[in-house]
């Protein structure tokens, strides 16, 4: 963080100063700056050798080792190698869908989880994979609710895991759900919603409203499902080309939860909420933590 530096000089006095000490070393380099979670797997730096980042603030450094990097092979077996994918149905990538689930649980398993979009149960494979007590998946769709059968009879095979017995499938319009689940029968709600068209969008103002009513009414419902102090982590779509990209909701029977501190320097909304995209994406996502009041 201090500037350009001619690192492969740096590089190379360390490596002949540890050459004198009897030690053979190899620097490892990548076209990105910092070296992804491939580059240190597959050169075996946790195991035999160091990933080390050097961090500035307020005058001081922090030096930092990695100990350990995500299991990139079977995030991306469970995105692209499950048998039933629907990029209509929600193509929520599963590292998100962990994000989400850990800002809810708090790490507490012990809860009754509520996914109303399941899409292509994205979501309940991740909460299944990560213990949660109870699952329940719902979607207006027919076909997204089989597709989440599909799948998770295949990550029960894969992954050889128990916990996918905890997950109770529904079709139900989200709308309508407070008709088919008890008062405050649920604990947590972490949903990615359907979040509009995702390839041509004629009138995107018309859409953003129409995605404005679909929330405000599943919140009603969701409301008197949820239990006291019951939270939703859901996802709300940033139309990056709408006159305000962000959604316009009433929060009438919650309020938002922040969980980031402000030194992160991470990109928020005007809501203090996490936004999550990518530069090229037409649609960003902000992630929304609601407590019931």
């Amino acid at each position: 963080g201090e500037g350009q530096r001619n690192f492969k000089e740096i590089a190379m006095k360390i490596k002949r100063e540890l050459r004198s000490r009897g030690i053979s070393s190899r620097w490892i380099v990548s076209r990105e700056k910092n070296l992804s979670s491939v580059v240190v797997d597959k050169n075996k730096l946790v195991e035999s050798g160091s990933d080390f980042v050097i961090v500035e603030e307020k005058n001081k450094k922090f030096l930092g080792k990695t100990v350990a990097v995500q299991n990139f092979e079977e995030l991306s077996l469970r995105d692209y190698g499950r048998p039933a994918r629907d990029s209509y149905s929600g193509m929520i990538p599963p590292k998100l869908a962990q994000m989400m689930l850990n800002i809810g649980l708090q790490g507490r398993t012990d809860q009754v989880l509520l996914d109303p979009f399941c899409g292509s149960g994205t979501m309940l494979m991740e909460a299944s994979l990560m213990g949660v007590k109870k699952i329940i998946g719902t979607d207006l769709s027919e076909k997204a609710v089989h597709d989440s059968q599909v799948n998770l009879r295949w990550l029960k095979k894969e992954f050889q895991t128990s916990q996918v017995r905890n997950v109770e499938l529904k079709q139900i319009d989200a709308r309508k759900i407070s008709n088919f689940l008890n008062k405050k029968s649920v604990d947590l709600i972490v949903t990615e919603p359907y979040l509009g068209p995702q390839r041509k969008i004629d009138d995107i103002e018309k859409v953003k409203k129409s995605l404005e009513k679909l929330y405000q009414e599943c919140l009603i419902r969701f409301s008197e499902i949820l239990n006291d102090r019951g939270r939703i982590v859901m996802i709300w779509p940033v139309l990056r080309k709408a006159k305000d990209q962000f959604m316009k909701i009433n929060l009438k029977d919650f309020e938002i939860v922040n969980y980031l501190p402000e030194n992160l320097n991470l990109p928020i909304s005007h809501r203090n909420t996490l936004v999550y995209g990518r530069k090229d994406q037409k649609v960003w996502r902000e992630i929304v933590v609601l407590e019931k009041k």
